[in-house]
């Protein structure tokens, strides 16, 4: 659920983001119902999302999560790890974190015919409430 991470890492280009955000959504193995550059957005972040899990580091962040929450402790972590990135984005990019969210969500709403009918609703909702920008704040 780290997407402004993945939206970070993703190729430049329009599929690339598009695949990079249906990784959280699209499970399984892909058919050929995208084209290969989103595709590849996929794969790329369903290797990121391996990396991460795996490493030392998450899996302690994960141990700091109440054991109440346990069952939801990767994705608390990997929205803390949105909040630092965003918080710190200057650090990682010359673009303004503003600018870079209104980009993505122009590309996330122009695609949304390639979306699952419960993902146009969740990216609709993302991009009304501006989630990404709004990782900056803990509130």
């Amino acid at each position: 659920m780290n997407f402004l991470a993945h939206f970070y890492l993703a190729e430049k280009s329009q599929a690339s983001v598009v695949g990079n955000f249906l990784g959280d959504f699209v499970k399984g193995p892909l058919e050929n119902g995208f084209e290969p550059e989103i595709l590849d957005g996929i794969y790329m972040h369903r290797k990121v999302d391996s990396y991460t899990d795996q490493h030392p580091l998450f899996i302690k962040s994960k141990l700091l999560v109440s054991p109440l929450r346990k069952r939801f402790s990767g994705i608390i972590v990997d929205l803390c790890f949105d909040h630092f990135l965003a918080k710190n984005w200057e650090q990682y990019s010359n673009v303004t974190l503003l600018k870079f969210v209104e980009h993505i969500y122009s590309i996330l709403l122009k695609n949304m015919n390639l979306y699952p009918e419960r993902v146009q609703y969740f990216t609709s909702r993302m991009a009304e409430e501006n989630w990404l920008y709004s990782y900056k704040t803990i509130e």
